[in-house]
């Protein structure tokens, strides 16, 4: 088909590329419109000025019940005081964001995680007229994760029992040997203090101090036992590794006795 204009000029081409256009608007609107992703746009005061369908499957609300609206009031009060601190930088320095996850109040009251990305609406003169963008809700995935990392603690509590099985007979002897040395060097202690001739304490002074010593071992050794056997998710925590090294060495001390073996450290002071 030929279009002409009164003048008898060929503006085919233009009609072409018209239709084209409106071609292209329509295939565009039939994607935004059938996303399962939220695809939205907002003013620069944070105003929604669109969205599309998917918003009521993800938050159980219908696009005509947030166009008009501010974005803020359904975010959670921590995020949103990061989306305040940042909407400025962002419009200032005319950037949009990637991968920002927000928690967002369902209609029905509950929080879903979404992860946002989003780019600027630049005027002619270069002003930040507001945002476009796509939120996807990804919070059975997190909640997925979370389930994960519990088998994963579970999964690891259950190796530490098995390892700390397999080292009972030699943990047991680590606990008696010191208890003989503590009862030993009572009964010893308990003669000397009956001796009334016996006017010399020094020995007394150096048995109790081995008492002590002795004691204490069976305590460290004992609470070890209990740490590492404790039921619950895994603790971060800052450490000196010197220290983590001397108390793995005497945990399997009866291990290195049984193999005739001798452990020497050489350990940078102070710890990297």
């Amino acid at each position: 088909m030929i279009y002409l204009v009164p003048e008898g000029r060929d503006i085919t081409e233009l009609k072409l590329a018209e239709e084209q256009l409106r071609d292209n608007d329509a295939m565009i609107r039939d994607l935004v419109e059938t996303s399962r992703d939220w695809i939205w746009a907002i003013d620069a005061e944070g105003i929604h000025t669109y969205c599309n369908p998917a918003i009521e499957t993800i938050l159980g609300y219908r696009p005509d019940e947030l166009v008009g609206k501010s974005s803020l009031d359904l975010i959670h009060e921590d995020d949103r005081k990061i989306v305040q601190a940042e909407l400025p930088r962002w419009i200032d320095a005319r950037r949009g964001w990637n991968g920002l996850v927000l928690r967002w109040k369902h209609k029905l009251g509950d929080w879903r995680y979404l992860e946002s990305n989003a780019v600027p609406v630049i005027d002619a003169e270069g002003e930040v007229l507001g945002f476009r963008g796509v939120d996807r809700d990804i919070t059975d995935r997190l909640e997925a994760d979370q389930k994960l990392a519990q088998i994963a603690a579970q999964l690891a509590h259950v190796a530490r029992l098995s390892a700390m099985g397999e080292m009972v007979a030699g943990i047991t002897h680590e606990v008696v040997q010191p208890l003989h040395a503590i009862s030993n060097v009572a009964h010893a202690t308990a003669s000397i203090l009956q001796d009334e001739e016996h006017a010399e304490l020094s020995e007394v002074r150096d048995w109790n101090a081995s008492i002590i010593s002795s004691a204490k071992r069976a305590e460290e050794i004992v609470k070890r036992m209990r740490s590492f056997a404790r039921r619950g998710e895994s603790e971060r925590s800052i450490a000196d590794i010197n220290e983590i090294i001397r108390e793995s060495v005497q945990l399997v001390a009866f291990e290195a006795r049984r193999c005739r073996a001798e452990v020497h450290l050489d350990l940078p002071e102070p710890a990297p």
